[in-house]
């Protein structure tokens, strides 16, 4: 289940960047916030395009957000049902005390982990996640690199973007 929540929020994002892209390409700005929120799509709804198309192309980008949001809600939705029954269920209850973790985020990170104890330290599980930095070392030089990104990424953007929070 939260895999195909991660995929219909990458659909909604697919979804917002081509609503964009089409007024950026018509060269239609706001002067208010660069949001999308009720009043900025009033306000482009009043606006009339040079051909009779546009708004109508316009319309079918925002209908097109407006499902994805949709159903980006329906299976948020779904999602505490089928968590209620699960053994981790205490573990996922217990992550949003964590500042930055959410219902959400604490059931992908449980789903895409499985049964912690496996790992024997948290070492073992920061190299799981692939949040160790790379190394590259010769002789007496020793540097450090990048994140390796090694193991799941569905939980690795789970924790940083708890982390952003």
């Amino acid at each position: 289940m939260v895999r195909a929540r991660q995929e219909v929020l990458k659909e909604v994002q697919a979804a917002q960047g081509r609503r964009t892209a089409f007024f950026l390409r018509q060269a239609i700005r706001s002067a208010g916030r660069a949001e999308w929120g009720p009043a900025p799509l009033r306000w482009l709804a009043k606006v009339v395009g040079p051909t009779p198309a546009q708004p109508m192309v316009f319309q079918a980008y925002v209908r097109a957000v407006s499902a994805q949001t949709e159903r980006r809600q329906r299976r948020e939705e779904a999602l505490s049902p089928w968590v209620q029954p699960w053994r981790g269920v205490p573990v996922v209850a217990a992550l949003p005390a964590r500042r930055g973790v959410q219902f959400i985020a604490a059931g992908t990170l449980l789903a895409e982990l499985g049964d912690l104890s496996r790992f024997d330290n948290p070492r073992q599980l920061r190299s799981y996640l692939g949040l160790t930095p790379s190394a590259h070392s010769s002789g007496a030089r020793r540097r450090q690199g990048a994140l390796t990104k090694t193991g799941t990424s569905h939980a690795r953007r789970v924790l940083i973007e708890g982390a952003w929070a």
